[in-house]
């Protein structure tokens, strides 16, 4: 018998191999070490204490007037030894079953069991440990005129994680990737992102946790369903430019292929040796022809040409054909250009701001949304400088910002590349940095004098890289600081991580005090906490590391852009707070004694802090 599932079998494999050979693919790069992000279903008792889930649900509509086949996919880890670095490969699993309307409405489930095994094949030994699981399928009938069920489907992992297991210990029991697909024998599915109207109220009560359901199949097809760890849209396919299976989005073919290509050959042989997917990603990559990168680059499907309906007037009848330029008014400005309303002016117009008028020059902070992306995440707290008020067709208006301190500000501006954030997603600036009234100035606009009142200003700096284990001291700290709350007002707290250049520019806006907090070698048991006070250089630093957070080089940078700028001397005194490191290899995670000096270092920050609000200028000696 054919498989129902085969049309979506392309889709659901991506799916399930989702970010699994993260580029460059080899077991000793840091980001295949950091893995199964998506669809993971840990042990009972693991996900619990970790907030990683045990469970996923699926909640759809579907018109049933046979059977639903259901098919749940996974990847089981299997441990492979004996050659080379131990890695974690995934096997896929699938567990398949049948029910009719009345053993849905009654309800029903089915197990997933999946034994020890260990094989060897040669030198190369794979270790399987056992995963056991439940999947419970239930449906209720709808009132109305229409003969529609509401399904359910739930899926739990039911091992029992060891008392104190590690998140690796506990993934060798867990279901990855995890996945559902259903198919109506016969039947029909309601989408679930574009009900028609009818539905829309039972959508709407219809809720998945951990998974998102959509149409598959080919446009026009409903009978097929596939609820994914991964936001699809209905009907999602590979694209038809994409021959090689990537395993992380069939958007992003050209980057990955390009990232594979520029391996160097010792990597290449190394992600030969890490996983079989891997070795035929990268021979694949080796053997494409430049057809195919021209193929990838530049694939445009959303665009279609509109036309008004028979006896529709067009979008915009005054300015018709204006698409093609001879067809025009003469002097007439096209609908599509920017002056065509004469009512808008990005450089006068003005947005609300919690209350309070901004406009090009205002000086803002950054707070952008929870649902923000990661990039406009990365900046929350940073204050910024509005550049213009922009409103797009749709009636929403948006605040083109610059960064300030940004090293790339000034080329940005010169090119018209800014960042957009909505007015909710501002506050403004308590006081306005003096690089924001220089700007101002330059630009001829009204300027905000510093308020004789303004509280003292101290920062809080957490620097290091938390990619390098005991590294990532200082971020840790500040990190527990801003989720303790309660600091004195004047007190700005940051994580800077190795953002050098930020800081020493984050700076020139004025500070009475800088505590850095940072992981210092000076010969102490690790775990040790150092109190420093530290000098402002008044040279140059010499060779610029944009990644180097020692403080002399901050410092020593922050002296020359002072000079450069104008700018008079902007920080008062300088305090360290560091502890002696343990281990400062490649790793993610703090080493046992310097975890344990993070709780008294947050003490040991207060009395830096109150230190330096006491005094604003440098000198004195540490208690």
């Amino acid at each position: 018998m054919a498989d129902r599932f085969a049309e979506v079998a392309a889709v659901a494999d991506a799916v399930l191999h989702e970010g699994y050979l993260l580029y460059p693919y080899r077991a000793s790069a840091q980001k295949n070490r950091v893995r199964w992000q998506w669809g993971v279903l840990m042990p009972q008792g693991y996900g619990t204490e970790s907030g990683e889930a045990s469970a996923n649900r699926t909640e759809c509509l579907v018109e049933l007037r046979g059977e639903l086949h259901v098919r749940v996919r996974w990847l089981h880890l299997e441990r492979r030894t004996g050659r080379g670095e131990p890695y974690d490969e995934g096997t896929p699993g699938q567990a398949d079953a049948t029910f009719t309307r009345s053993q849905l409405l009654a309800g029903a489930e089915f197990g997933i069991v999946v034994d020890a095994a260990e094989r060897v094949d040669g030198d190369v030994t794979r270790t399987r440990w056992p995963l056991t699981a439940r999947v419970a399928v239930r449906a209720e009938e709808l009132p109305g005129p229409y003969d529609v069920l509401k399904l359910r489907i739930d899926v739990r992992n039911t091992a029992i994680a060891a008392p104190g297991a590690s998140r690796d210990e506990a993934l060798r029991a867990a279901l990855i990737g995890t996945h559902v697909l259903l198919a109506a024998d016969p039947g029909a599915f309601v989408s679930p992102t574009d009900p028609p109207e009818w539905a829309r109220g039972f959508v709407a009560q219809c809720r998945s946790e951990h998974l998102w359901p959509a149409l598959a199949g080919t446009e026009g097809r409903s009978d097929l369903l596939l609820s994914a760890p991964i936001i699809l849209a209905d009907h999602a396919a590979i694209a038809p430019e994409s021959g090689i299976e990537l395993f992380d989005g069939t958007e992003n073919d050209e980057l990955l292929t390009l990232r594979t290509m520029v391996l160097t050959d010792a990597e290449k042989a190394e992600a030969r040796a890490t996983d079989p997917r891997a070795a035929a990603i990268v021979d694949a990559v080796d053997a494409l022809p430049p057809e195919y990168l021209e193929r990838l680059h530049g694939a445009i499907r959303t665009l279609r040409a509109v036309a008004p309906a028979a006896g529709e007037a067009p979008p915009y009848p005054a300015r018709a054909g204006y698409d093609d330029p001879g067809a025009a008014p003469a002097g007439a400005t096209p609908w599509w250009d920017q002056d065509a309303d004469a009512s808008a002016d990005p450089a006068t117009d003005s947005a609300l701001v919690g209350g309070v008028p901004v406009a090009r020059g205002s000086a803002v902070v950054l707070r952008p949304r929870p649902s923000a992306d990661a990039q406009d995440a990365f900046l929350a707290g940073l204050r910024a400088t509005v550049q213009a008020v922009v409103h797009d067709v749709d009636g929403g208006t948006h605040v083109a910002v610059s960064i300030d301190g940004d090293p790339a500000a000034e080329l940005q501006l010169a090119h018209g590349r800014f960042r957009y954030f909505r007015p909710e997603e501002l506050e403004p600036a308590a006081e306005e940095p003096r690089r924001a009234r220089r700007h101002r100035d330059q630009q001829g606009g009204p300027t905000t004098p510093r308020s004789s009142s303004s509280p003292v200003r101290v920062l809080v700096a957490g620097v290091g890289n938390i990619l390098r284990s005991d590294d990532g001291f200082g971020v840790e700290v500040v990190h527990r600081l801003l989720a303790r709350g309660g600091l004195p007002a004047g007190v700005e707290v940051e994580d800077v991580g190795i953002r050098g250049v930020h800081l020493a520019h984050r700076l020139l806006d004025g500070y009475a005090g800088l505590l850095l907090v940072d992981a210092v070698q000076r010969g102490s048991p690790p775990g040790t906490l150092h109190r420093i006070e530290h000098d402002l250089i008044d040279g140059a630093p010499g060779m610029l590391d944009a990644h180097d957070m020692r403080p002399d080089v901050v410092l020593g940078l922050l002296h020359d852009l002072a000079a450069a700028t104008g700018v008079e001397r902007s920080v008062g005194r300088v305090l360290v707070l560091g502890c002696e490191p343990a281990d400062l290899e490649d790793g993610i995670g703090l080493s046992p004694p310097v975890a344990a000096a993070v709780e008294p270092a947050l003490v040991a920050a207060d009395e830096l802090v109150a230190l330096l609000l006491e005094s604003a200028v440098p000198g004195g000696s540490l208690p």
